[in-house]
C-alpha cells in the first residue's frame, strides 16, 4: 500500500501501522462527521518522512490539518486546489 484514501479512518487496519508517533485519527478529516465519515489520506512515503523528522527532533510535532474532505475544505475557506486535497479527487 503506497497511498490511498481511506473513507472512514476507524476501518483502517492498524496491524501494519508502523508510525508510533502518529495515528489515523489525528490525520483524518476534522469535519466531525458533517461531510464525511472521517476520511483519511494514507501516504506511507510521507508518513515515513514525518516519522523520521519526529524521531530526529526528539519532540512532538503538532499536526494542524493533514486531510480535509472536499466539503470541509470549502466550509473552512480552503484553497480550491489545496494540497490537503491532493490525489483525493
Amino acid at each position: 500500500m503506497a497511498s490511498m484514501l481511506i473513507a472512514h479512518f476507524p476501518n483502517f487496519d492498524l496491524a501494519a501501522w508502523r508510525w508510533p508517533h502518529f495515528s489515523p485519527r489525528e490525520l483524518a478529516c476534522r469535519c466531525g462527521g458533517h461531510f464525511c465519515a472521517g476520511e483519511y489520506w494514507h501516504d506511507e512515503g510521507f508518513l515515513d518522512a514525518l516519522e523520521a523528522l519526529r524521531t530526529a527532533m526528539g519532540q512532538p510535532l503538532a499536526v494542524n490539518s493533514w486531510h480535509r474532505c472536499e466539503q470541509w475544505n470549502v466550509s473552512v475557506g480552503g484553497a480550491t486546489n489545496s494540497t490537503q486535497q491532493d490525489d483525493c479527487r
